[in-house]
């Protein structure tokens, strides 16, 4: 498998796409996507072929690598980014639930599906280049606010 090791680099990859644009404290991928790849592959049977346990298996494995590097932990909660009601209502999950609870588990992290909430249905960005993906989430989210998810 393709693995990044982005965690190991405070500077990586993930992080200079960010930089500048919104803030942020850390940014890491777990695979490197290549299309026609094993990668893409996984993600296809996630998403469309109702094969939730890949993401499980995905977030297990992740948050053993994680766990490698025996530093404490920067983060304070998973958050799944939410499909609007009716991409739910097509897919019947959310493809990245069962990787953040993976991960959530693993790590000894709280998991919170209930901080962010997808307010505008967007179409698939999977055509889409990265400015056409920016522009098409631009507004589309919006954060529940309460105690707990303060200062988080």
């Amino acid at each position: 498998m393709p693995l990044t090791q982005y965690h190991l680099d405070p500077k990586n990859e993930a992080v200079k796409k960010f930089y500048g644009k919104i803030d942020i404290e850390h940014a890491s991928a777990f695979l490197y996507f290549n299309k026609k790849g094993i990668v893409q592959e996984l993600i296809h049977n996630l998403k469309y072929k109702g094969r939730e346990e890949i993401g499980t298996l995905l977030g297990h494995w992740y948050a053993e690598d994680l766990k490698n590097l025996q530093l404490e932990s920067p983060f304070d909660v998973i958050i799944p980014v939410p499909l609007h009601k009716r991409k739910f209502r097509e897919r019947g999950y959310n493809q990245v639930s069962t990787f953040g609870k993976a991960l959530a588990e693993n790590l000894n992290i709280p998991y919170n599906d209930a901080v962010l909430y997808r307010k505008i249905y967007s179409k698939t960005q999977s055509k889409k280049n990265l400015l056409g993906r920016s522009e098409n989430i631009e507004n589309i989210f919006d954060v529940i606010s309460s105690e707990e998810n303060h200062n988080k």
